[in-house]
């Protein structure tokens, strides 16, 4: 599935001095630049369904993880 392009919204162009650190004012063209999301196309593939739920699944399982080692660690490191 695809959807507008967020950063050019859908034109699949850029204004002039878009990806430049320098001030516009200092360009040599006013000439768009072709959108580096999209490549120009105006449009981008959607993230599929899911894929953020999985990887907010995985990251709650390794913060379990984490917490159970802090209290092994904290169990050998504090005086009995």
């Amino acid at each position: 599935m695809y959807q507008k392009c967020p950063v050019c919204d859908g034109r699949g162009n850029v204004s002039a001095g878009f990806y430049h650190a320098y001030p516009v004012n200092m360009l040599t063209s006013t000439c768009p630049e072709t959108c580096r999301t999209c490549g120009g196309s105006g449009v981008i593939l959607e993230p599929e369904v899911g894929t953020g739920d999985i990887v907010t699944k995985k990251v709650e399982e390794l913060r379990k993880d984490v917490d159970q080692l802090r209290k092994e660690i904290d169990q050998h490191i504090k005086p009995a």
